[in-house]
């Protein structure tokens, strides 16, 4: 065992891989409930950690003030990367937006 993590192996700690994977199949959801509709986009913009509209809460509205860099913090910054990174490697455009319901929120919108 090492003494010390490698720069990789302390951002993966710092990601918090949980909020990552509730995020990510919350989107997934969405697009299988989308899709069956005939529809060929999805809009995720609440009861996820990222986007939680009703009502708001600090750790949402810390998510969008991240995207919109009035604030710093790499591993959440991260965090949302890797959503995108995760969309877009199965061939999915995904976008952060402002959220509808509350515009100090964001919501996801993801196309295929």
């Amino acid at each position: 065992m090492a003494i010390f993590p490698t720069s990789a192996d302390a951002r993966l700690i710092s990601e918090n891989n949980l909020v990552i994977f509730d995020e990510a199949r919350a989107i997934e959801r969405a697009v299988l409930v989308a899709a069956a509709a005939g529809l060929l986009t999805a809009t995720v913009d609440d009861d996820t950690t990222m986007t939680n509209s009703t009502p708001a809460d600090a750790t949402s509205q810390s998510y969008f003030n991240i995207w919109q860099k009035t604030v710093i913090d790499r591993a959440k910054l991260n965090q949302m990367n890797a959503i995108i990174t995760y969309f877009e490697s199965r061939g999915y455009s995904i976008t952060r937006e402002s959220n509808a319901n509350d515009a100090t929120v964001l919501q996801w919108t993801i196309e295929w």
